[in-house]
């Protein structure tokens, strides 16, 4: 299986508490991750959600936009 999927399937499903009182919401603000989900497709699938990234680059990796 491809992180792509596992990261869709967890993104899907998961549900990030309040501090207070109140429903979880379905969808974080934020996504901070390690090298291991710099693709193109895990950070073009998180976009389109608007959910913000933290991820670090690759060495041979090319900054492109935001």
């Amino acid at each position: 299986m491809h992180v792509t999927f596992f990261l869709e399937q967890l993104m899907e499903q998961g549900a990030v508490k309040r501090c207070g009182r109140g429903r979880p919401r379905l969808r974080s603000l934020r996504l901070v991750g390690d090298k291991g989900y710099t693709g193109r497709r895990i950070r073009n699938y998180l976009r389109r959600r608007g959910i913000r990234l933290t991820i670090p680059r690759l060495s041979n990796e090319l900054r492109r936009g935001p």
